[in-house]
């Protein structure tokens, strides 16, 4: 009989105290580079969960949804400016982070490109208002130790008067940006990673009558891998390697390319184009955005939920600031050995489900499951059947996620859409070797006692 695994379940609400005004004087982007000191992470920062608990001052313990749980977490906040911060208090203890990021609040272009950077100064993507410093990202300033504020985006994006605010406060400031998000993600790759050997590369706009996260799922999915590596996210358009990128590609070092996104996010045709220049081309993609952060998770080595120390979900619809936690937390994915996943409002996209599965006996054997951070506005029923597949608690999922009264074992069904093996032709018998269906109403045969069928590996079913 497998055990019922515990639940004591942590809900932390992280609370955001306000300051005032903040300052600092601007350099050339070349002076970025080996002049931001740089902290060594303390030992304790390794701790996937009870860390981030004991970090947060006046934070809030209680229960995340009916089912109690003990490997979540969740990040509350009211926009996105609060988001961000969250995850930097979720990443960071005080006065660790001499250097900060900041990006404007209100759209996500000058975001785009922060994952690598975010990798490369160990340090938390701020975002603000474009003519005015928040208050409270101020305080979150003076709580991280900032000396030296790297702003994103032109003067249209952060305004000289933010900058002035910064100066005010005795920090110093230095600017990546330029008139696109295309010249933004170049300059931030050219200012802090002027060495790179390798890129990653994904669409920079949507496409016609596209939604708006067609032009930053795929960057904020691969946030946390170059976070982790340390190399820059660069972007280009769908049909045609931008001119600005070609030129800055082929006075650069790199010689790897990965490029992130299906062929109608980035076509066929720029990565010929890349070829051309030398370049070494591979494409990581799903068939879509759900399908693709799974398949980013898979090529930064997570094969399966055994193989990551945390698990980040991110919301990608429902408000206009939905993105800022999901480039937030790329520092925390990185450091932390965590990828990314989506949530698709109240449920789980089946893609994310199917990925969450295919790790359950490793799971199961641990009794415990990686440790949940579901980031602001990712709804708490997605959040909670998250834990609960890290857990192994599939029944637990069925009831929460409505599918019950529907046996165990067809959960399979919701995850993959159906059965998508062909019935054999009816004039033909099948072979001699496989036994006969089982007729209405029959269980099926002993043997095939596991809860998903292949290519899943085979779990014995509760109780079984």
């Amino acid at each position: 009989m497998k055990p019922v695994l515990r639940a004591l379940s942590i809900l932390l609400v992280l609370s955001v105290t306000i300051l005032g005004p903040v300052g600092a004087a601007s350099a050339q982007i070349g002076d970025v580079v080996g002049q931001i000191p740089i902290p060594d992470l303390p030992p304790e920062l390794e701790d996937p969960l009870t860390d981030i608990v004991d970090q947060v001052e006046d934070g809030v313990v209680g229960a995340i949804g009916d089912i109690p749980l003990d490997n979540a977490v969740q990040l509350l906040g009211d926009d996105g400016v609060e988001a961000a911060i969250n995850l930097s208090k979720a990443t960071f203890p005080d006065g660790m982070s001499p250097v900060a990021m900041i990006s404007r609040s209100t759209i996500f272009p000058d975001s785009l490109s922060s994952g690598g950077a975010q990798g490369v100064l160990q340090a938390p993507l701020l975002v603000t208002a474009e003519d005015e410093l928040d208050p409270r990202v101020v305080d979150e300033l003076a709580r991280l130790g900032v000396t030296q504020v790297v702003v994103l985006g032109n003067t249209s994006a952060i305004s000289d008067s933010v900058v002035a605010q910064l100066e005010g406060l005795d920090l110093r400031v230095d600017r990546l940006g330029g008139p696109t998000r295309i010249e933004t993600a170049v300059e931030v790759a050219a200012g802090l990673m002027p060495d790179a050997s390798r890129a990653i590369i994904a669409r920079a706009y949507p496409g016609d009558g596209g939604d708006d996260a067609q032009a930053y799922v795929d960057s904020l999915s691969v946030g946390p891998w170059a976070a982790e590596d340390r190399i820059p996210i660069l972007l280009t358009q769908t049909d045609v390697l931008t001119p600005t990128l070609r030129t800055y590609l082929e006075g650069a070092d790199i010689t790897t390319v990965t490029i992130i996104g299906g062929e109608e996010a980035i076509a066929p045709a720029v990565a010929t184009e890349l070829e051309g220049l030398g370049i070494t081309v591979e494409r990581v993609a799903g068939v879509n955005r759900f399908a693709t952060a799974v398949a980013v998770a898979a090529a930064r080595g997570y094969l399966s939920v055994s193989d990551f120390d945390r698990l980040l979900l991110a919301e990608v619809d429902g408000r206009d600031d939905v993105w800022v936690p999901g480039f937030a937390a790329a520092a925390n994915g990185g450091l932390y050995n965590g990828p990314i996943l989506l949530t698709d409002g109240l449920i789980l996209p089946t893609e994310t489900i199917a990925y969450l599965v295919q790790g359950l006996p490793d799971t199961l054997a641990d009794l415990g499951g990686a440790p949940v951070i579901c980031t602001s506005f990712v709804n708490l029923l997605a959040c909670e059947a998250a834990a609960l597949l890290l857990l192994g608690a599939l029944t637990e999922v069925q009831d929460l996620l409505g599918m019950t009264p529907l046996p165990v074992g067809d959960i399979i069904d919701i995850i993959t859409g159906g059965d998508e093996e062909e019935d054999p032709p009816a004039d033909e018998d099948p072979p001699a070797d496989e036994e006969d269906p089982p007729a209405d109403g029959e269980d099926p045969p002993a043997e095939e006692e596991c809860l998903f069928p292949a290519p899943f590996p085979c779990v014995p079913p509760p109780g079984a």
